[in-house]
């Protein structure tokens, strides 16, 4: 019998040192406020940035996002213009949105996840090779599909994957 009740007792052991061994939920979502809102976009401002506003034809109420988890390339590096052009393209000035809030930084600029329609737009730049995954803020569950996305631009040389050496923008020196 003792034999038996140590292998149980090892059992649970070895169950809690598994939970333990488990990751701590992502510090990125510490400040995620969840709010689903339906916006129009106003501009397309260079780099990550785009002008919103709940209301269609105010321009009182206007606020900035910027793609969670998402580097897009800077009006200076290679593919900087075509990633600016393909946001002109998908978000023409008028385009209501659904825009899930993250968090906002020091300066008042949402990180958000975009929809249009049905589509992801942070996974569609990453998915057309114009944008890198951000590994050091994209932490949700989410962002490990992102991760397929951009392994299979990179392996069909999509976009910035292109180059020899794509460099994203937090590490080109400019703001992202």
């Amino acid at each position: 019998m003792r034999g038996w009740a140590m292998n149980v007792w090892q059992w649970v052991m070895a169950f809690y040192v598994c939970i333990l061994a488990l990751p701590a939920p992502a510090n990125a979502w510490e400040n995620y406020s969840g709010r689903n809102l339906t916006v129009f976009v106003r501009e397309i401002q260079p780099g990550n940035i785009v002008v919103v506003n709940e209301n269609r034809h105010a321009s009182r109420g206007d606020f900035a996002i910027r793609f969670y988890g998402v580097g897009i390339p800077t009006l200076k590096q290679p593919f900087g213009m075509q990633a600016q052009e393909q946001l002109r393209k998908l978000l023409p000035k008028g385009t209501k949105i659904i825009i899930t809030t993250i968090n906002e930084d020091a300066n008042g600029i949402v990180s958000a996840l975009v929809q249009l329609e049905d589509h992801s737009i942070n996974n569609r730049l990453i998915a057309e090779g114009l944008a890198w995954v951000d590994r050091s803020t994209c932490k949700a569950f989410f962002c490990r599909r992102w991760h397929i996305q951009e392994h299979l631009a990179i392996k069909e040389k999509r976009g910035i994957w292109s180059l020899n050496i794509p460099t994203p923008p937090w590490q080109w020196g400019e703001v992202k």
